[in-house]
């Protein structure tokens, strides 16, 4: 980083992000494997002991990652799980990366989205994860007709936002409402 005029300038940096589920785990191999392929890392972001069915949103080591990186940075994870274990999310996260011009190294995987290959696997991934979000809302709706046939489903109950109650709740109040009885008459 340098400072110039008062402004704080950071010059394109490699960041990695490395993730471990137990405690019994550690990302001292990730980051043996990062410097072996011959990357230098400038700044290191660690989720230790936090699953990878949790959101990468949710994961404070990655939102702090997700907040600093810039565009042009390259992003060295070790596996494509690291990032998550969610196809969508994981998708979302690469995306998102994407759109924000940052590149993504996943070394296990020999993914760069620096690389015509890379992108090409990127496109893959994403026509993968809209294909398994069309099967997975297809199943969704065959489950609910199944279980109307059956009796079993009438849908979601039917809410006024903001009322705790419901709609039936949200009646009663109106007429308990100064403002709002002398409107609506009933």
């Amino acid at each position: 980083m340098q400072q110039i005029n008062g402004l704080l300038l950071r010059y394109m940096s490699n960041i990695s992000y490395l993730r471990v589920s137990t405690t019994q785990q550690t990302v001292a191999n990730q980051r043996q494997a990062i410097a072996s392929a011959g990357w230098s890392i400038d700044d290191e972001y660690t989720d230790e002991a936090v699953s990878g069915t949790t959101a990468a949103d949710s994961r404070p080591g990655w939102a702090a990652c997700a907040t600093y990186l810039r565009k042009g940075d390259p992003l060295v994870v070790y596996a494509l799980d690291r990032l998550g274990r969610s196809t969508i999310d994981v998708l979302q996260t690469i995306n998102a990366l994407s759109k924000r011009e940052i590149r993504l190294v996943i070394l296990m995987q020999g993914f760069d989205t620096h690389t015509p290959a890379g992108k090409l696997a990127l496109t893959m991934f994403a026509a993968f994860a809209e294909f398994e979000n069309g099967i997975r809302k297809e199943r969704q709706q065959e489950g609910i007709a199944r279980a109307r046939t059956e009796g079993k489903y009438a849908g979601r109950t039917q809410t006024v936002s903001g009322a705790a109650g419901g709609v039936d709740s949200a009646v009663s109040s109106w007429g308990e409402s100064k403002c709002v009885s002398p409107t609506f008459q009933y």
